[in-house]
């Protein structure tokens, strides 16, 4: 009997600390009680993510899921500078232009971006190739993100400011961090700016 009272007493122990380690643990639990009524309609389904850089560029990496699986993951840099990507893509003129108002010199586009510089700004990976191209969002189902966040990017944690949002129709869009006094390109997490469902 007394090691039944000391299990029961000890798990209410951890699970009540566990509570307190989420900088946002309403928000997060509110959220991820709207993602469990969406995921029982909704097993496949896309979101994409967004990124800035205090250079000038922003990107779109859009995630696509069938059944409850990574199955496409599509990339673009949608602003470089003053420059938006156009609606059929990037030319190599257009890309240069905008790589050089940024701070990029010649030398520096041919040797970060070769001759495959339109390749580089934009791409697309199919179940064959996933992972294949790097600098974009990593390839998680929505699932694999709030298990994410609730591990890593909100729990709290010193000398950080934490950040959790949930915008998309009660669906996560910002988790993450920023260490304090980091000055450029410092947030560790994700902003998700749409979530679609696919019939």
């Amino acid at each position: 009997m007394h090691r039944i009272l000391y299990f029961l007493f000890l798990t209410v122990i951890l699970f009540g600390c566990s509570k307190d380690e989420l900088e946002y643990q309403n928000e997060f639990d509110k959220s991820y009680k709207a993602w469990l009524q969406y995921k029982q309609n909704n097993k496949s389904y896309s979101y994409t993510a967004k990124t800035t850089s205090w250079i000038g560029t922003t990107t779109h990496t859009t995630i696509t899921i069938e059944n409850n699986q990574v199955s496409k993951r599509d990339f673009k840099y949608v602003r470089i500078g003053s420059k938006a990507i156009p609606e059929n893509g990037w030319t190599k003129q257009l890309a240069i232009e905008a790589l050089k108002e940024i701070g990029y010199t010649e030398n520096e586009i041919s040797s970060s971006f070769g001759n495959e510089i339109i390749d580089k700004l934009q791409w697309v990976e199919n179940k064959e190739d996933l992972g294949n191209n790097g600098n974009a969002e990593q390839l998680m189902t929505l699932e694999q993100i709030y298990d994410k966040a609730k591990n890593d990017w909100i729990t709290k944690r010193p000398n950080s400011q934490i950040y959790f949002e949930a915008k998309n129709n009660g669906l996560i869009s910002t988790a993450g961090y920023v260490p304090d006094g980091c000055m450029d390109d410092c947030f560790v997490g994700i902003k998700i700016i749409s979530i679609q469902n696919i019939n």
